[in-house]
């Protein structure tokens, strides 16, 4: 019930962690803003590098700052200012994260990825891809996506998702996601990760991206998918049927 209002037990750094140990591709930690003092940690400088900021325990991108090096910050003391000024980190762990690009030819995007336990194990329920953006983040897509994960292509708008996606035009049906099958093996070894520090993680959401580099997915983040499912489960009446079923509501 707790977890339902406030992410305590899975918060950014657990996904992270949960990552690490799975061999996941996750952006490189820089360092943190943590009790209003700014730790610099690992070998890689903070100066010639864009950065990510997220805060630890925040969700939907409250409080992220997407961060160009000579433009928004010049050193480690123009980055304490910035994020002394920033009233969101206030008392708040806030990451200091690789700003990670995407694949050109697809441009800011997040594939958006859905495991379920089972009792044979971690297995994909679905997979959208969020795209088509206006911002620097995937919470600015314009376009939403059904992604079939044996094909690998774009295969109907995601229009169920919600009323702002019911009517966009679907202009990337048809989009071959090379690699997503990697991505989709990821996140199965990343659930079964997950189950050894909390067995109650049944369902997981994953936001993962392919990345400048040719055939490499970075993961961002997971998130327990209490707010994703549903959706999910009413994909088909036989879906909802599964469901309730496997896990002993009927």
């Amino acid at each position: 019930v707790e977890h339902s209002l406030y992410d305590r037990l899975t918060d950014k750094d657990f996904w992270r962690g949960v990552m690490a140990d799975s061999k996941i591709r996750v952006p490189y930690e820089f360092g943190r803003w943590e009790s209003d003092k700014l730790t610099l940690k690992g070998s890689q400088s903070i100066t010639d590098n864009d950065i990510v900021a997220k805060i630890v325990d925040s969700y939907l991108g409250i409080g992220d700052r997407f961060l160009e090096y000579g433009k928004d910050f010049e050193s480690k003391e123009s980055l304490e200012k910035l994020a002394i000024e920033e009233t969101l980190w206030k008392g708040k762990t806030t990451l200091l994260l690789e700003w990670v690009r995407p694949l050109p030819k697809l441009g800011v995007h997040s594939v958006d990825i859905v495991t379920v336990d089972t009792p044979e194990g971690p297995k994909v329920v679905s997979c959208l891809y969020w795209g088509e953006c206006t911002g620097v983040s995937s919470h600015s897509a314009q376009g939403g996506y059904i992604v079939d994960v044996e094909t690998e292509a774009l295969v109907s708008p995601a229009r169920f998702y919600s009323p702002f996606f019911s009517k966009q035009q679907g202009k990337l049906v048809g989009l071959k996601l090379p690699g997503l099958k990697k991505a989709i093996a990821m996140a199965l070894k990343g659930h079964a990760e997950a189950l050894k520090k909390n067995k109650w993680l049944k369902m997981i959401g994953w936001d993962a991206m392919f990345t400048k580099r040719e055939g490499e997915v970075v993961f961002f983040e997971g998130n327990f998918a209490a707010s994703r499912i549903h959706r999910r489960i009413t994909f088909a009446p036989s879906n909802a049927y599964n469901f309730l079923k496997m896990y002993g509501y009927i």
